[in-house]
């Protein structure tokens, strides 16, 4: 329903005729035909009253204060919200034990069915005070019914959580829409223009651990244990906003603290994301892990019983980066085998690599370093090509030169006519690019790649070149580069991929060997890369269409460092290994 057709709802509930296009009598003037409306005023972006006859505006909430008057301002009344959890819940109680209407009676022991499904019942509904009501209740109660969703007919009744803060009082609730639970794709609703609070179950002690649930559920399903074990809990209600984390940072640093998170790609993404916040705080924080199959506490609850339960319970497994070998081996051997299952397979065409990196190219940040001309975006060029083939993606991001330059140096390499024979090849498809433009800054690119992926799929992402991307403050060019290359480790980090990026080499190191002060001089990244890379050639060596370069491992977190001989050809945009007996000039 749209906010017009809310203000109409509402202004019908006040006795006024209206009809469905906004149109009534004025109530400010002696109006005989019909003059005034309610509107969408779309330059304001707001529902607003206009009477063409005594030319009176208002906003569509003053309309409704000078039309109701003092005493009655919507037609509804403002409740204290630890009343409404209580009143609901004795409701609740109530019907269930006989009272009430006939529709009330059934739609509340469908409720109750509902809840039983989930492994909860009358205990669970009078300990946590759960409430019922039906979804004309909502109407008037002023805090509830400015929600779209009470005004949508094909809900009918809903049960309520009240949700409470860390002083036990209720600042909002959840509404679960029971009914359509897969029918309506949501089904829990909360109030409009509210911050959501973490919802914590019981009173707050600083002297016990604290599970963090990503819903109500999962936490009532842990609390199936209270009389076993001494704990908090606390629930997101969703994935946690900006508020909650606050609040989490500060439950650190008072309590132990227990992730107890889906077990799916989601809930390992949000466990990640509040580990950084809250390794800071705390630095032996645990997680509960789920056997395999197993979505969330409430299921394993459903399947395992309470036993299930306590299993998961008893054994939580540290998931921050400190304590001994002993208990962080499982830890260090799964991010591992993590990292290995996000690695990219060295292309054949590239298999001088394979000596320094055996388990491929593992997510991390790469610098690759040289001079002008050596041929890093050639190189580069020739890393997404070959992983195209071999159905890899990429996403190429060029700084400085457009992006018809970059392919044309894969049309050259391929033997390729032109565009129009490299569209028509299939692995084409696997190549991502795009070029700097003013709203592609350091600081955005996070967001730019991971939207990418998430269409795409799983690709390696290259920066030509890093000092030339643009940022939104006034640091120094050394500071720029530093962060720049912080936030470049970051989307390494967060979305497991692979990361290069190219940077120059300062003339003062041009005479001196390969080394890890290629990257000094551009702002002291070495201590952020992961790989460092240098293309060298000699430059006093008379320039060819074919140039002898060599590729140096210069740092390498994942495997040895070394050197590999290899040829640039110019004219045919490639760079391989020496053929067998290969003499160059």
């Amino acid at each position: 329903m749209t906010d017009l057709a809310l203000a109409i709802e509402k202004v019908k509930k006040l006795g006024i005729n209206i009809d469905r296009n906004g149109r009534m009598l004025c109530p400010f003037h002696n109006d005989h035909n019909p003059s005034a409306y309610i509107y969408y005023n779309r330059y304001h972006e707001q529902v607003e009253f206009h009477c063409f006859g005594c030319g009176k505006s208002y906003s569509f909430e003053h309309f409704l204060e000078l039309i109701d008057g003092e005493s009655k301002k919507e037609d509804t009344k403002s409740y204290d919200f630890n009343f409404i959890a209580d009143r609901l819940n004795k409701n609740f109680l109530a019907i269930l034990s006989g009272a009430g209407e006939e529709k009330e009676k059934r739609l509340a022991q469908s409720g109750l069915k509902y809840l039983s499904e989930r492994g909860f019942g009358l205990e669970e509904i009078e300990t946590f005070k759960i409430g019922f009501c039906l979804r004309e209740d909502l109407l008037s109660v002023k805090e509830f019914n400015n929600n779209s969703w009470c005004y949508d007919e094909n809900r009918l009744a809903f049960l309520v959580f009240p949700i409470r803060n860390r002083e036990g009082k209720v600042v909002s609730f959840q509404f679960e829409d029971f009914l359509n639970r897969g029918k309506l794709e949501v089904t829990k609703l909360n109030l409009t223009g509210r911050k959501r609070s973490l919802a914590y179950f019981g009173e707050y002690s600083p002297n016990k651990p604290y599970f963090i649930t990503e819903a109500i559920y999962d936490a009532l399903s842990l609390l199936k244990t209270r009389d076993i074990f001494t704990f908090g809990v606390v629930s997101l209600l969703g994935s946690p906003s900006e508020e909650q984390i606050k609040e989490l940072i500060e439950l650190a640093k008072t309590n132990d603290v227990i992730l107890a998170l889906d077990n799916d790609e989601s809930g390992r993404k949000m466990e990640e994301k509040l580990l950084k916040e809250l390794v800071l705080i705390n630095p032996y924080i645990r997680a509960v892990r789920l056997p395999d199959g197993i979505k969330d506490l409430n299921e394993l609850l459903l399947r395992e019983g309470q036993l299930g339960i306590e299993d998961a319970i008893l054994f939580t497994k540290k998931v921050t980066p400190f304590g001994n070998i002993r208990e962080r081996v499982p830890q260090i051997l799964e991010k591992f085998r993590m990292a290995k299952e996000n690695a990219f397979p060295i292309p054949e065409q590239l298999s001088y690599l394979r000596e320094f990196f055996k388990d491929g190219l593992l997510p991390g940040l790469y610098g690759v370093a040289g001079i002008p001309g050596v041929g890093k975006t050639t190189w580069l060029n020739i890393l997404c090509d070959e992983l195209a083939k071999i159905g890899y993606k990429s996403i190429y991001f060029l700084t400085e030169e457009p992006e018809y330059r970059l392919l044309l140096r894969t049309i050259k390499r391929e033997g390729l006519k032109n565009f129009e024979e490299l569209i028509s090849q299939d692995w084409i498809e696997n190549r991502i690019t795009f070029e700097l433009t003013p709203e592609y800054t350091a600081e955005t690119l996070e967001g730019i790649i991971s939207g990418i992926i998430e269409r795409e799929g799983k690709a390696i992402f290259i920066m030509d070149s890093l000092h030339a991307l643009q940022m939104n403050n006034s640091l120094d060019t050394r500071e720029k580069t530093i962060l720049k290359t912080e936030l470049l480790a970051h989307i390494s980090r967060d979305l497991l991929i692979p990361v290069f990026f190219t940077s120059f080499i300062p003339k003062s190191l041009y005479k001196e060997k390969p080394n890890i002060g290629a990257f000094k001089e551009a702002g002291e990244i070495e201590y952020l890369i992961d790989v460092g890379i240098v293309l060298w050639r000699d430059l006093e060596e008379k320039k060819d269409d074919k140039i002898p370069v060599s590729l140096h491992i210069v740092k390498n977190r994942f495997g040895k460092t070394g050197e590999a001989r290899l040829v640039f050809e110019t004219l045919a945009c490639s760079i391989r290994e020496p053929e067998k007996g290969e003499t160059l000039r």
